[in-house]
């Protein structure tokens, strides 16, 4: 016998299967996209979509964005040219945003941005490099400030290009909100310790460090699980092992890339048995490895890209023991 074929339900016919989706799954649709794309993929095809890209919050890149729609979900800027766009936003475009990429601007022209509106909703906010930065390093902590202090309200997410500024004073006691840090120029562990004790509940952290300091660290309660850390070449063992002992009890993945300067390799060149003696106790992967100019692979005679994977036993407690995963590369498996 043939297959018996059923006839299209009534209630489809005249319509696309497309028009009978619900608004939940067009809005879930909607959040892939850019606004540009919204309109030009949805736009004008009935007034049921027309009203629901109306009042959706879109994600808005200045650089493609024609239309400027009614509500801001976030962001993106990365010109000069398009700062008077912004500030012909009405107040209540902006009612609904939730990210901010800002980079490539003038400082007194962030500086502006952030001072005319509170963004207390804010929850991710990236702030690239700065133009003619250098000698403004005033209107640069008074930005980084501004954005840091959002952490008491809901930023989340926060990732901070150039050299960080800001004083710790300045800031809250607490900004519980964050929980995502990623600094590219952190002055040095005494810095990010007190920079650290402000923010309880952060979980990723990513930070550059660009100096050694000889102060005592003060004791972090704080949840971090995830870390990155790019250090100089003079970073010591030791001045690690204090870093870890006071505000690394909970990290549980670590990387750790060390910058060698020109004919000189890192303090950090010691082998295993060092690395277990100092590694937090939690840590269940573990990447070693080193920034290196071209130069340094010739002059060193180190081979790119070569990786160990072994696996060490740390103490999880007094009583207790657990393996953690570690990939080594040069030049610290030469020593490993």
């Amino acid at each position: 016998m043939g297959t018996k074929l059923s006839l299209p339900s009534k209630q489809y016919v005249g319509c696309s299967i497309f028009e009978t989706l619900s608004n939940d799954i067009l809005l879930e649709l909607f959040d892939y996209l850019f606004s540009n794309e919204i309109y030009a993929s949805f736009g004008h095809l009935n007034k049921r979509l027309d009203n629901l890209i109306d009042s959706y919050p879109q994600h808005v890149n200045f650089q493609f964005n024609m239309i400027i729609p009614r509500y801001i979900r976030s962001l993106k800027m990365t010109s000069t040219n398009q700062v008077p766009l912004y500030f012909s936003l009405h107040s209540s475009q902006l009612s609904n945003i939730r990210g901010l990429t800002l980079s490539n601007l003038y400082v007194q022209q962030l500086h502006d941005m952030l001072n005319i509106i509170e963004f207390q909703q804010l929850e991710y906010i990236y702030l690239g490099v700065c133009r003619e930065g250098i000698t403004q390093n005033d209107l640069i902590k008074s930005v980084q400030t501004k954005i840091l202090t959002l952490g008491k309200y809901c930023l989340r997410r926060c990732h901070l290009r150039g050299h960080l500024l800001v004083n710790i004073n300045d800031l809250p006691l607490s900004l519980p909100f964050l929980e995502y840090i990623h600094l590219d120029g952190c002055e040095n562990f005494f810095a990010l310790s007190s920079f650290l004790s402000r923010m309880p509940n952060v979980k990723f952290l990513r930070v550059s460090l660009l100096t050694s300091t000889r102060y005592p660290l003060q004791t972090v309660s704080c949840r971090i699980t995830h870390l990155v850390l790019r250090l100089h070449s003079e970073c010591s063992i030791s001045e690690l092992k204090i870093f870890f002992d006071t505000c690394c009890s909970y990290v549980e993945k670590l990387i750790i890339e060390s910058c060698t300067e020109k004919f000189c390799l890192p303090k950090l060149l010691v082998n295993k048995q060092k690395w277990i003696e100092i590694l937090p106790n939690r840590i269940t992967w573990f990447h070693l490895k080193a920034i290196i100019s071209v130069h340094d692979y010739l002059v060193f005679n180190i081979i790119k890209r070569s990786k160990f994977y072994d696996t060490i036993s740390l103490m999880h407690n007094e009583y207790q023991k657990h393996l953690c995963q570690t990939i080594i590369e040069e030049p610290f498996l030469s020593v490993w």
